[in-house]
C-alpha cells in the first residue's frame, strides 16, 4: 500500500499572512477563515494529501487547523499534533542559520568561505573549460573581491 505524504503548502501560508491584516490590531476573522477552505480545496483537487496550518502574529498563534489526511488509503485524519518527515532540507536550514549571522553581524555575504573553512583556501571557480587532448582547459574567475577588498567590521 502506497502511503501519501502529507505536503504543507507554505506559500499560501505566506500569501495569506501579507493579506490578512485588519486595519486595527488584529487579522480579521473573516480572511483567516478562508484559509482551512482554501487548504481543503488543495485536498479535494488531489494536491495534497493533508495540510497543517500554523499562521503567528507578534509571538501568538492566530490560526491552527489541519484538513485531509495523514494516510488517504488507512484514512487517518490529518491532526495538528502530526510529525511529518521533511527531506533536502539541508540547503534552506543552512540558508536560514547563514542569514541569521548575517543580520548578528558575525558573516558577510562577501566574506571569502576560507575565512571560516581554511581547508577551502586557494580553491578556484571554473568559469570555462574546454576539452583538449592533454586534458580541460579551464579559465578561473579573478579571486578578487566585488568590492576591493573592504569588508565590515564586526
Amino acid at each position: 500500500m502506497h502511503r501519501s505524504r502529507p505536503i504543507v503548502v507554505l506559500a499560501l501560508l505566506v500569501f495569506a499572512a501579507l493579506h490578512c491584516f485588519a486595519a486595527g490590531n488584529g487579522m480579521d476573522p473573516e480572511r483567516l477563515a478562508r484559509i482551512p477552505l482554501r487548504m481543503q480545496e488543495f485536498v479535494d483537487q488531489g494536491k495534497t494529501a493533508g495540510v497543517v496550518t500554523l499562521l503567528m502574529r507578534h509571538g501568538q498563534p492566530a490560526l491552527l487547523s489541519a484538513t485531509g489526511w495523514q494516510d488517504r488509503e488507512a484514512k487517518v485524519p490529518m491532526t495538528a499534533g502530526t510529525i511529518f518527515a521533511i527531506h533536502s532540507m539541508t540547503k534552506p536550514v543552512t540558508s536560514v542559520g547563514v542569514m541569521i549571522l548575517v543580520e548578528e553581524g558575525k558573516l558577510a555575504l562577501i566574506d571569502p568561505v576560507e575565512r571560516f573553512l581554511p581547508e577551502f583556501k586557494g580553491q578556484k571557480v571554473a568559469v570555462n573549460c574546454t576539452p583538449a587532448a592533454t586534458g580541460p582547459t579551464c579559465t578561473y574567475a579573478a579571486q578578487q573581491r566585488r568590492d576591493g577588498g573592504a569588508r565590515p567590521h564586526y
